[in-house]
């Protein structure tokens, strides 16, 4: 969220808004809540007061208000009241009943409303009658009152609901926005490479025919490995935005594969040491894209590399099996990940370097967690130690993406 609201600023600005304006509503909406249970605590005490005129006169203005106050169907003041007298009989009441009800069915009715107004929070009224007769009017508030009170707590949630279907619906949209601008970087770029790729091989083969020592085919050799390996990344670039099918591939020749070619490419030669420590079964086959994988293990190992910052280090990979989950460490004794910086990694743009846009790891993610039904995540770092990144491959992704969820959030709770 706060990164979110970071990259949208306006939108802090709205929010803080909104809590002004729900926090004014609510503060309202109690206060007239408030006046009105004070104002039906007022109408109580006069129809209690009416009775006690009652019973003590018996003239006209008595039988006014028995008619008016007492019999009046539905009541005037419509405020649930029940008067008990000393017995504990009822005396009188102000609740409103269906005509059609019998005598039984009244009783029930009172009976359960005076059970609710005697367990609630207000005191009775008691009414003195004289020669040791008395009433104590037992009340609650109206239905229309109640409603009143949890009325705005409903349409809070309810504000809440529809901000929040907002919220994702203009996330999402963000979301497929940066996808299609990175999609169509990435082909652009790939579109882009076809030209110098094609001449750098015409210019390769001329060297190779005018090559006449061992020294020059070696040199020959090895830029053709490096040309191939642009003809890779160029035909990887091309694949993002359409599905890759899965196929079912032993994961160590594809990681040797990627080391070997990152080892042979290493300025800093002897100060960095790489090694694979794998403990996969030698017959598993795990559901992938082997050019998708392979991009991924490079971009960790060349962020590995960075993060070495021209120092003696050492880069390892880890692979081991886990339920129904291939688990694959790349860790670096480098310089870390700052706190901060934890959770915007993965992110279009983000990167810690002068040189760079910030794609590597963005890509990464979205080979691994949409193309291949996985995770990757930074599984620990500290700084001035060193990072490992981990990725979760499932050996079923075509399982209930629930139950695949559910199976790899209990694998990351034994995470450190």
């Amino acid at each position: 969220m706060k990164i979110f609201l970071g990259r949208f600023p306006y939108l802090g600005v709205l929010f803080v808004v909104a809590i002004l304006m729900i926090t004014a509503s609510l503060w309202y909406s109690n206060a007239l809540v408030q006046r009105l249970a004070q104002k039906e605590e007022r109408l109580v005490a006069f129809w209690a007061d009416a009775y006690e005129y009652i019973f003590n006169n018996s003239n006209a203005e008595a039988t006014f208000l028995v008619s008016q106050l007492i019999l009046q169907k539905p009541p005037i003041i419509s405020v649930p009241a029940i008067a008990i007298d000393q017995d504990g009989k009822i005396a009188a009441q102000n609740i409103p009943m269906a005509q059609n009800k019998d005598s039984k069915s009244q009783e029930k009715i009172l009976a359960r409303e005076l059970r609710k107004m005697q367990q609630n929070a207000f005191p009775p009224i008691t009414v003195e009658l004289g020669q040791g007769k008395f009433l104590k009017v037992y009340y609650r508030e109206t239905d229309e009152l109640i409603q009143l009170r949890y009325y705005p707590f409903l349409n809070l949630i309810m504000m809440l609901f529809l901000a929040s279907i907002l919220f994702a619906n203009f996330y999402i949209a963000q979301k497929n926005l940066q996808n299609k601008v990175w999609v169509g970087l990435a082909r652009e770029t790939a579109h882009q490479l076809g030209t110098p790729i094609s001449a750098l091989i015409a210019w390769i083969e001329l060297l190779h025919q005018k090559a006449s020592t061992p020294e020059d085919f070696m040199i020959v050799n090895e830029l053709k490995k490096d040309i191939q390996h642009l003809e890779t990344v160029a035909h990887r670039f091309s694949k993002i935005g359409s599905t890759p099918e899965l196929s079912p591939n032993n994961l160590i020749p594809i990681l040797n594969q990627s080391i070997a070619y990152l080892r042979n490419r290493i300025t800093r030669s002897g100060n960095v040491v790489i090694n694979l420590r794998n403990e996969l079964p030698a017959d598993l086959e795990v559901p992938i894209s082997p050019e998708l994988i392979q991009w991924v293990i490079e971009n960790l190992l060349k962020n590995a590399m960075d993060a070495l910052a021209d120092r003696p280090g050492k880069i390892e990979l880890h692979a081991f099996l886990k339920k129904n989950f291939v688990i694959l460490d790349v860790s670096d004794t480098g310089k870390g990940i700052a706190p901060k910086d934890i959770a915007r990694v993965f992110q279009p743009g983000f990167t810690t370097k002068k040189r760079g846009w910030g794609l590597g790891l963005s890509l990464c993610k979205r080979v691994i967690t949409q193309y291949h039904k996985g995770k990757i995540y930074v599984y620990k770092t500290e700084l001035e130690v060193g990072t490992t990144f981990r990725i979760i491959l499932p050996l079923y992704p075509q399982k209930n993406r629930f139950l695949r969820f559910w199976e790899m959030l209990k694998i990351q709770k034994l995470d450190p």
